[in-house]
């Protein structure tokens, strides 16, 4: 990326007003900021779920989209399980609509990843069960596409797949053990790549994509841990500068057993795999990266035989690349991404062979994300700093890199969510000058239908802050 070499200092100006205490300041806000709470989209449909407050905490609510209307959805008797309430940390939709996944203890591992204990509630039956009969300490729960399914992986890092329909469980690897991973990953690929999700579902539900990883040729570094009484060490596998990385490999699983297929060109020893993703229910697509991240490569490999085809390439010898993961594969085979090949990070368009290709943005500022695309109508969602670098706003382009719109006039940095059948977004925003603000808008022209949220700024002015000073000045 390139910008123009200045320094940015932030200045906060406190006057003498109220003063916070100690306890205000770090333990606690005195601050009531603008928030939806806790909620969810329900897919292919206009609408949020929401979780209630304070007494109605254990009770979630339907909010229908543009009027706002708000019916009970669940009441606080449904996800009582063998005469206990469960304490719920997260509840996500299969993508029917018709199945909820239920998220309890949650454990954290390291930055990302964690395991729970799982239930699945039915909502058309209106019941609840445990995923499996054994449903803790799972880790990267997922639905299948069509909900029938759910996918997990357990402690001895092997995948399983559910069969909710049968209440049979399946194991799909058995290489599984103490230093090879299935299904998701040691500290490198966490830490500072992919993340910790390691497998993809096909779009049938038929197949299930996933990295093994190997992490005996890494040394193991010790971490201790000096706040309990009698201190303890930890045992990772950390690849210092210059040290080995882990072995890692790509495959396909079919959900009903049978051969495993390791795709062509899908094995790594000191590079990388960053990225995989399904093509189609045929193809899956995955980047392979140099440990310099100077180099990537996206290819194209057969479901049936592995066999892998590179599409596009991307190289800055002077610099690194970053792993964006906003890789789309369109319908008429042509491929979308981000790319900072112009020298700022923008969107550009491929044909499926990846011959030839064209940037769909252009200009002096850059391109953050791309939330949604809309094949019908030709057009791309997507955050930028096109107005301010100090700004990250919501616009939408045609393919063919006309008729940019901003969807987000309102000065300051936005976060969006976009609703499940893709009409709406609600936008979350604040500036220097101005605290959160939260609105619904349309997603076709950001008119804005309804303001969910206001912080008051007068709460803050009895401390009398005042707005950041920015401080420009040339740097050599």
């Amino acid at each position: 990326m390139k910008y123009p070499k200045v320094f940015l200092m932030f200045i906060p100006i406190i006057l003498m007003g109220k003063k916070l205490g100690f306890e205000d300041a770090i333990n606690y806000s005195l601050f009531e900021t603008a928030s939806m709470g806790w909620s969810i989209p329900v897919p292919n449909d206009d609408a949020f779920v929401i979780r209630g407050k304070a007494k109605n905490s254990h009770t979630w609510y339907k909010v229908a989209l543009p009027a706002m209307d708000t019916t009970l959805f669940l009441d606080s008797t449904v996800f009582n399980y063998n005469g206990d309430d469960l304490h719920i940390e997260n509840l996500s939709f299969a993508k029917t609509g018709d199945k909820l996944l239920v998220k309890t203890a949650f454990k954290k591992i390291w930055r990302h990843s964690n395991t729970g204990t799982y239930f699945i509630y039915d909502l058309v039956e209106k019941n609840l069960e445990t995923l499996t009969h054994d449903n803790e300490n799972l880790r990267n729960v997922k639905f299948s596409p069509d909900g029938s399914r759910v996918a997990y992986v357990r402690e001895d890092n092997n995948v399983y797949v559910y069969e909710l329909g049968r209440k049979r469980e399946r194991r799909l690897t058995r290489t599984g053990s103490e230093t090879i991973l299935n299904g998701h990953f040691g500290w490198l690929y966490e830490e500072e790549l992919t993340g910790y999700d390691g497998y993809r579902w096909s779009p049938d539900g038929k197949y299930i994509a996933f990295w093994e990883e190997d992490q005996s040729p890494v040394p193991e570094f010790p971490l201790m841990d000096d706040s309990p009484l009698y201190p303890t060490i930890q045992y990772i596998r950390y690849p210092k500068a210059g040290e080995s990385n882990p072995t890692m490999r790509l495959g396909i699983l079919s959900v009903n057993g049978g051969r495993r297929i390791w795709l062509n060109l899908g094995e790594v020893d000191d590079h990388y795999f960053p990225w995989m993703e399904w093509v189609n229910e045929e193809k899956v697509a995955f980047v392979k990266m140099d440990r310099k991240q100077k180099n990537w490569k996206l290819f194209i490999s057969d479901r049936k035989t592995g066999k892998s085809m590179n599409v596009l390439s991307e190289s800055d010898p002077e610099g690194w690349l970053d792993n964006y993961g906003h890789i789309r594969f369109l319908h008429d085979g042509k491929i979308a991404w981000i790319s900072e090949r112009s020298g700022f990070r923008h969107i550009w368009m491929a044909k499926h062979s990846g011959s030839r290709f064209w940037p769909v943005t252009e200009g002096n500022w850059e391109v953050s994300s791309i939330h949604h695309v809309d094949e019908e109508n030709e057009r791309f969602y997507f955050m930028a700093n096109k107005e301010s670098v100090f700004e990250n706003r919501f616009y939408s382009i045609r393919f063919n890199g006309t008729d940019l719109k901003l969807l987000t006039p309102e000065e300051g940095s936005h976060r969006i969510r976009i609703s499940g059948a893709n009409r709406y977004f609600v936008d979350s925003y604040s500036s220097f000058t101005s605290p959160r603000r939260i609105g619904l808008k349309m997603l076709n022209s950001g008119k804005i239908l309804n303001v969910l949220g206001e912080t008051s700024l007068t709460q803050y002015e009895e401390y009398e802050w005042t707005t950041p000073v920015l401080v420009h000045f040339p740097t050599t």
